[in-house]
């Protein structure tokens, strides 16, 4: 009896740490977005764009933090718009993202800087 439990909850136990791994292999090397906010003040909303109709919105990032979004794995052109604390809206130029990588945003008060990495 004893050896019937412990077999079905290491099976149990198995069938757990497959699903999960099976979740993180699925999305290994899927593209994000990792937006940090340079400014001196909380950033209301910054919302990440692709030109598939896809997008993601940050609320209330602090400053001097970052954020990371995670986008479809489709080859697609990527932008960010941040509207400020003082009611100003800034976008970045577009970028062209593949389907894996890590695409990092730098918004400061006065623009938005991109940085590809794969």
């Amino acid at each position: 009896m004893k050896r019937a439990l412990l077999i079905a909850v290491v099976a149990i136990v198995a069938c757990i740490i497959g699903v999960f791994m099976g979740h993180e292999l699925a999305h290994a090397g899927q593209p994000y977005v990792v937006a940090r906010n340079l400014t001196r003040m909380a950033i209301p909303q910054v919302t990440v764009q692709t030109d598939r109709g896809e997008a993601h919105a940050i609320t209330d990032l602090a400053s001097r933090q970052s954020s990371r979004v995670e986008i479809s794995p489709q080859k697609k052109e990527v932008w960010l718009v941040a509207k400020l604390a003082d009611g100003r809206e800034i976008s970045s130029e577009k970028m062209y993202v593949p389907s894996q990588g890590i695409l990092f945003a730098s918004i400061s008060e006065e623009s938005i800087d991109l940085d590809f990495e794969l």
